[in-house]
């Protein structure tokens, strides 16, 4: 065991990692067993009657997947990604998604007793659920609950 994994050990201090985006709402993370890749040069081919949220289709390693806005899930309605978005692949069971942002994502390490309780929210706009929030560096970081989201974007008519 290494000092610092002493240090950690005294405090009693486990640290959280995350892949996270900063937006101007906020700090988005993804739990890292749930991230199968970040694609940085993707190309999106739109579908027409979809739910807004999302952009479209993309080739992921030969599968096509959805390819869905996380800021036009958390309510921003931007667009237009451009040729070259950055997408990241998240992965729950049997489902998929590309998630589109503008940002570069990031890796934060977080110490699990900031995490935030009370009055935090359990979801931010229709489909994305939060699975916990995190106090970190004057920021808040909203962790994505990637079970119930992917669960929340398949559409049936």
């Amino acid at each position: 065991m290494n000092d610092l994994d002493q240090a950690k050990e005294k405090e009693g201090g486990e640290e959280l990692e995350f892949l996270c985006v900063r937006m101007t709402e906020g700090v988005y993370g993804f739990e890292l067993p749930h991230i199968r890749e970040i694609i940085w040069d993707s190309r999106i081919t739109p579908v027409p009657c979809v739910p807004d949220y999302y952009e479209g289709l993309c080739n992921w390693k030969g599968t096509i997947i959805t390819a869905a806005s996380l800021s036009r899930m958390t309510g921003t309605r931007e667009s237009g990604y451009g040729d070259q978005p950055v997408v990241i692949i998240m992965e729950t069971g049997a489902l998929q998604c590309g998630f589109l942002v503008r940002e570069e994502p990031e890796i934060l390490r977080v110490p699990a007793d900031a995490r935030l309780t009370g009055d935090t929210p359990d979801r931010i706009g229709e489909i994305l659920k939060i699975k916990a929030a995190y106090a970190w560096e004057n920021e808040v970081i909203y962790v994505i609950d990637a079970e119930e989201t992917l669960k929340c974007m398949v559409v049936f008519d």
